[in-house]
């Protein structure tokens, strides 16, 4: 019970029909996700599977992690969609811990976006590098990276 004045039915249904507004929109995400020499060290040739792209998304974040960090080289994880390199990369450091993530965000201002269309239809794969920085260079091994997109 209130002692506020409800007004006339109009308004009462018009009070009615706010409460029932839609809710704030809830992002939905995708993810490709790779598994890069798992119980092995990620050197030579990459060999993984492609992600089809499901459904069209603005491209979030990229981010990695490696249960064997890289010993004197940084290892940095790089992604490509349809075969065209995306700009933005993330790098996991020489003697990082172990399953530490390592993250990298896309800027906002000019957003980059993946497509399953009628007309296009983008595949998304992984690649990599290393930088040595010391003497004696390990590969990093059981490496995860994962780019997302939301919906």
């Amino acid at each position: 019970m209130t002692d506020q004045d409800p007004g006339n039915f109009v308004q009462w249904y018009s009070n009615l029909l706010r409460n029932a507004s839609n809710a704030l929109p809830v992002f939905q995400y995708e993810e490709a996700k790779f598994a890069l020499a798992p119980g092995a060290s990620l050197s030579g040739l990459l060999s993984t599977n492609s992600h089809p792209v499901m459904r069209t998304g603005q491209l979030v974040f990229i981010y990695a992690t490696a249960t064997v960090p890289p010993i004197d080289e940084n290892l940095s994880l790089f992604f490509f969609v349809g075969g065209v390199r995306i700009p933005g990369s993330v790098s996991i450091p020489t003697g990082s811990a172990a399953n530490t993530p390592f993250s990298y965000e896309f800027p906002d201002t000019n957003p980059l976006y993946v497509f399953n269309t009628a007309t296009e239809f983008d595949v998304v794969t992984v690649g990599y590098s290393y930088a040595v920085t010391g003497p004696n260079p390990t590969p990093a091994g059981s490496v995860t990276a994962v780019l997302r997109w939301r919906m």
